[in-house]
């Protein structure tokens, strides 16, 4: 069978496949598994060629949550439809179709919040997401994601939206009220940081610059206290002779009768 004969929709999983599989993009390959496990079971065999094939560990592990979430949701179904009783009802379908929807998102919810509390954030907001994309006006999850961004992954911009989100739905929400009121002060703390930078270098500079003569003065002190004392004349050495008469002539003025007793 050739590229062409293929439907639309299987030509779609096809190059999400190959995006997996060949991309030299990390991103970019776990933007294609989490595509890919949003189609179901159908999309299990491509999960495992991309395994096989892979050299990158986080894209396997992508792959075995991607195979185990859609095993679990679709056991966790089939369980809700053996327990089901029939009805030619057509509301009561409709129910039933929402309580399975329903039960799928909470296994989706507690795979979440077990990953947040053995301290894997990454692999819960991945879940968080997953039932955000099926129901993106879930409060819990909202709540719950806009809190692991906040605490723990310091991404402050997304776990804004993820609040803003919950009082569009809910405007009294506790949670998210006090949240947005923690990521305002947030912000200001950060903006009062980044002023306190440049007055703090200013500050330094100057410190440093009014160190350095004194550094110099210290040192030239020093260096003239270590000159050698000029040797002093004692009464038991010769008295130095005046240049101006080096040879002690009693007619100049500067004659040295000592000089001349000492020589004698």
């Amino acid at each position: 069978m050739s590229l062409s004969d293929l439907s639309d929709d299987r030509m779609m999983l096809f190059v999400l496949k190959e995006k997996a599989k060949w991309s030299s993009d990390l991103e970019e390959k776990k933007a294609a598994i989490k595509k890919l496990s949003t189609h179901g079971e159908d999309t299990i065999s491509e999960l495992q060629e991309i395994m096989n094939v892979t050299a990158y560990e986080d894209i396997r592990n992508a792959c075995a949550e991607a195979i185990k979430s859609m095993q679990v949701t679709s056991s966790s179904i089939a369980k809700d439809n053996n327990s089901m009783v029939s009805s030619s009802n057509s509301s009561s379908s409709i129910g039933g179709a929402y309580q399975r929807s329903n039960t799928g998102l909470n296994i989706l919810f507690d795979s979440a919040r077990e990953y947040y509390v053995k301290g894997d954030y990454k692999k819960a907001d991945i879940f968080f997401e997953r039932v955000l994309e099926i129901e993106p006006d879930h409060i819990e999850t909202l709540n719950g994601r806009g809190t692991l961004l906040l605490y723990r992954l310091a991404d402050y911009d997304k776990a804004r939206n993820c609040f803003e989100k919950v009082l569009q739905v809910d405007p009294k929400n506790i949670v998210a009220l006090n949240s947005i009121e923690i990521l305002g002060k947030k912000k200001e703390d950060e903006a009062n940081q980044q002023k306190e930078k440049p007055a703090a270098a200013t500050v330094e500079a100057a410190s440093k610059k009014q160190e350095k003569p004194a550094a110099a003065t210290v040192e030239a002190a020093s260096k003239k206290q270590e000159k050698p004392a000029a040797p002093s004349s004692d009464s038991g050495t010769v008295p130095r002779v005046d240049p101006r008469n080096p040879y002690n002539d009693p007619t100049l003025p500067y004659y040295n009768p000592d000089l001349d007793k000492k020589n004698k």
